[in-house]
């Protein structure tokens, strides 16, 4: 007998009572998310964010939208186009602005529960569950409030699970009214198929998608599988196709640039092994969700031994799923419920289990959709025991707690995104709760050497290689860290030691450079940078750092086009434009270093550095009331700049306001006493202003740090000039043309004294 296809009750036309429920409950949802993640929008970028989003060209434009549909394949969007299109529409908004980006995480992550319920609530009624709509929104309300959930949300790359999830749910809630609306199904049954090709091009996860509608149809409609390919073979052929574009896109990621795949260096029954301790510290966490964490990094196992109870447990799960989805359909309608749920927990988690990876063996985020399934079984045991304790009580009883563990868990979403607050904290949390991490101490590191604590960041890079010694990364940031200690050739031994562990690694080269330049080995750091160049030519800061060099070399033109190459490949921001501009203005062409320093203010409105030297590039066009406006602005944000309020007080001079200038030296002087160049210009401007005893003291301070200083022996000269003190004047003039021989004033000054007969 042919099985008949089961009704839907909530197909029928919603009474009033129910669309206030339902606008009720949508607004609880909005609420309790809102409430959750509204501390975590200013967050800074995190780990993979820095390629994924900060140097991702490819999202910088809508339209076309070819690069947009092909993301970089060293990203995290690698394959990923549609994760990818989001990432552009958000560029598109705001840029690359925290607070809009995560935004539209927290629109995606809403969207995903407003889905849920919908699925669950006519899922339930399907299998005419007791208080179905209020079990559905408790199920949605907490899987939306959960913890677990944070990475998904506040990791904002990790979009792509949660934008993932919801096409994943939309393709199951397309179905569910695609085999329920009359004149409508085949739009909806369409949409189930185009939601389904959506996530497919989102991440890899959904491939399970058309297998679960179909155990859906099965489970909750069809009866069976014949009766459900015999009504619709058409959605699942086109369900099916869907798999060639996720091969497809699959192949062409590199092995997610050699992290994930049968590829990478790693045995499959390896990475099994630590998949099960996995699996039961995520049902731990879906529990009690105490010590979340953000790189578990690599936690691999000796033998099946070493994990054995974890295995039992999963296969004892395995084997109760199986047992309860395969009860006949007359008499184990709530079994094979049960049954579906335990299958959609393991489908989810099936592809990223059962794929090697070299790089994580656990992720929370993996939980996102397979957290669903864990609540809403606990949620109808605990019905169910309500019932037999309470009976017409029951419900209540079950909402009140349902929103006592949402208030409980909301609050730990709360605590758990202030780690998010500061890269610091987030690694140091990371690093704390799972201490064998390598990737953990060397990311700590990186945070704590961005704040300037370098002792501290060395302590977490030897932590690093004391559990990784292979670790090129680790070196080359130790070697960092050492040179901006002082430490130069220790650091210098580090980069080495990380080029021959990973001759393709250029990160080396350019520090090795950096400390080079720092070293005034000019030549050396341009060797340095053009082998980082030749390592990796689509490196930005290679190009950029070359660029640097090279300007410092007098190689303008060629510093230039370096500078463009890396602007061209994907480096933008203020600092990009800042130093841009300083290229610009070394080579004259002020107009268009002007552009530049422009850019970097209207991208970092304080930025001291960007206005300083917009000041310089005023300066030298003459525009001095605008350029003495924009040094004050760098001195408003940053007052310890004495290299700054040096050039502004030259600029005050230039423009006639003499005394103001002369404060502003003076100020130079009492912080920076062994500044040769500030004592000779504020002896200059003394003796400008009549002042020359004062002006003699400073020219002599001058000498005094440089006995080589021309200008201070002309100044000297001058000033004894004027003073008639012939033959000191002579004395310091003849000084002063043995060292610069061209000097026309100390020419000038001898010429006077010859014609004076002194």
């Amino acid at each position: 007998m042919a099985a008949v296809e089961s009704p839907a009750p909530s197909d029928l036309r919603p009474t009033a009572r129910a669309r206030g429920i339902a606008v009720a409950g949508a607004a609880l949802l909005v609420l309790a998310v809102l409430a959750s993640y509204r501390h975590s929008l200013s967050a800074p970028f995190a780990f993979d964010d820095t390629l994924g989003i900060e140097r991702n060209l490819s999202i910088r434009q809508l339209w076309p939208p070819g690069p947009a549909l092909h993301p970089p394949f060293d990203t995290s969007v690698s394959g990923r186009p549609v994760a990818n299109l989001s990432l552009a529409l958000s560029y598109a908004w705001g840029g690359l602005s925290l607070r809009r980006l995560r935004a539209g995480n927290l629109a995606i992550h809403l969207a995903a529960a407003l889905v849920l319920w919908g699925v669950l609530r006519r899922t339930l009624e399907r299998c005419r569950a007791r208080d179905a709509a209020w079990i559905a929104l408790a199920a949605a309300l907490l899987w939306a409030v959960h913890p677990l959930q944070t990475e998904a949300v506040t990791y904002l790359v990790q979009r792509i699970e949660a934008l993932m999830g919801l096409f994943y749910l939309l393709t199951l809630y397309c179905f569910i009214r695609g085999t329920a609306s009359g004149r409508r199904s085949s739009l909806w049954l369409a949409g189930c198929a185009l939601c389904c090709l959506l996530g497919m091009g989102t991440k890899e996860v959904a491939v399970s998608a058309p297998v679960m509608v179909l155990l859906y149809d099965r489970t909750f409609v069809a009866g069976t599988f014949q009766g459900a390919w015999r009504r619709r073979w058409g959605l699942y052929l086109a369900l099916a196709a869907t798999w060639i574009w996720v091969a497809a896109l699959a192949l062409g990621t590199h092995s997610r640039n050699g992290t994930a795949g049968f590829d990478v260096g790693v045995g499959w029954w390896d990475y099994a092994l630590t998949q099960f301790p996995a699996v039961v510290r995520y049902l731990q966490l879906a529990v009690w969700p105490r010590t979340l964490v953000f790189d578990y990094g690599t936690q691999w196992q000796p033998g099946l031994g070493a994990v054995a109870w974890q295995a039992a447990a999963v296969a004892a799960l395995l084997a109760a799923t199986a047992w309860a989805f395969l009860r006949p359909a007359g008499r184990g309608r709530s079994a094979r419920a049960l049954g579906y749920a335990g299958l959609w927990f393991f489908a989810i988690l099936a592809p990223t289990s059962l794929i090697p990876g070299n790089r994580q063996t656990m992720a929370e985020h993996r939980m996102y959709l397979a957290l669903a399934p864990v609540l809403v079984v606990g949620l109808l045991a605990a019905r169910a025991a309500l019932g037999s304790l309470l009976r017409r009580q029951a419900l209540p009883a079950l909402l009140a707690a349902a929103a006592l563990a949402a208030v409980l868990l909301g609050r730990q979403t709360r605590r758990r995104n202030a780690d998010y607050a500061t890269r610091t904290s987030l690694w140091a949390d990371t690093a704390r709760k799972v201490p064998a991490n390598p990737y953990a101490h060397n990311n700590l590191g990186n945070a704590l050497l961005a704040e300037g604590r370098r002792e501290d960041a060395v302590v977490q890079y030897r932590a690093a290689l004391r559990l990784k010694p292979d670790f090129a990364e680790a070196h080359n940031n130790l070697g960092t860290a050492l040179v901006q200690l002082g430490r130069t050739d220790e650091g210098s031994s580090e980069y080495a030691e990380a080029m021959r562990l990973k001759p393709s690694y250029n990160d080396p080269y350019n520090n090795l450079g950096v400390a080079l330049i720092e070293q005034n080995d000019v030549a050396g750091a341009i060797g340095e940078f053009r082998r980082a160049v030749a390592a990796l030519p689509l490196s930005p800061e290679a190009h950029f750092n070359l660029g640097q060099a090279l300007l410092r070399a007098g190689k303008t033109a060629e510093g230039l086009a370096e500078y463009r190459r890396a602007h061209e490949l994907g480096l933008d921001g203020a600092v990009y434009r800042n130093d841009l501009g300083n290229g610009l203005a070394a080579a004259h062409r002020l107009d268009e270093a002007e552009r530049e320093y422009v850019a970097a203010l209207r991208l970092e409105p304080d930025y001291a550095e960007a206005y300083a030297n917009y000041g310089l590039a005023l300066s030298e066009q003459g525009r001095l009331p605008e350029a003495l406006a924009q040094f004050r602005r760098s001195l408003e944000l940053k007052p310890e700049f004495t290299a700054v309020r040096f050039d502004y007080a030259n600029v005050l001079a230039r423009a006639g306001q003499l005394e103001e200038a002369e404060a502003e030296l003076r100020a130079v002087v009492s912080v920076v006493p062994r500044s040769a160049p500030a004592q000779n210009n504020l002896a200059q401007l003394l003796a400008v202003r009549g002042k020359l005893f004062d002006a003699e003291s400073h020219f002599l301070a001058a000498l005094q740090v440089n006995p080589g200083y021309a200008a201070a022996e002309t100044g000297l000269g001058l000033t004894y000039l004027r003073e008639n003190r012939a033959p000191l004047a002579r004395l310091h003039f003849q000084r002063a043309l043995a060292l610069r021989p061209g000097d026309a004033a100390a020419r000038a000054g001898l010429a006077r004294l010859d014609a004076a007969g002194k």
